[in-house]
């Protein structure tokens, strides 16, 4: 119950046609889509990314900073910048 009621506010899930126009215009294509949207007070960022045969998608961890990009092909890539120490870890896995 808990997760049910704050889920859409801890959570935004950009529709699939986002990444799609961000790539095709920017910014500017894009700018006004979360214009009623404070995407820093959200916990999680969902993006996700249809590539002609497959899905991806990129999910942005607001908390920890953390972008992680999981592929249907079974490729998930993680990024994770630590402001307090200004190091960067990169983590790639294949998952069978």
């Amino acid at each position: 119950i808990y997760f049910s009621f704050f889920l859409p506010l801890q959570v935004h899930f950009f529709n699939s046609f986002f990444y799609k126009q961000l790539v095709a215009k920017g910014y500017d294509g894009v700018k006004r889509w979360t214009k009623k949207v404070d995407l820093f007070s959200k916990w999680l960022l969902l993006i996700p990314i249809h590539l002609e045969i497959h899905w991806s998608l990129i999910a942005v961890t607001m908390a920890t900073k953390t972008i992680s990009y999981y592929d249907s092909q079974g490729i998930v890539f993680r990024h994770t910048t630590n402001v307090s120490t200004s190091t960067q870890d990169y983590e790639l896995q294949i998952i069978i």
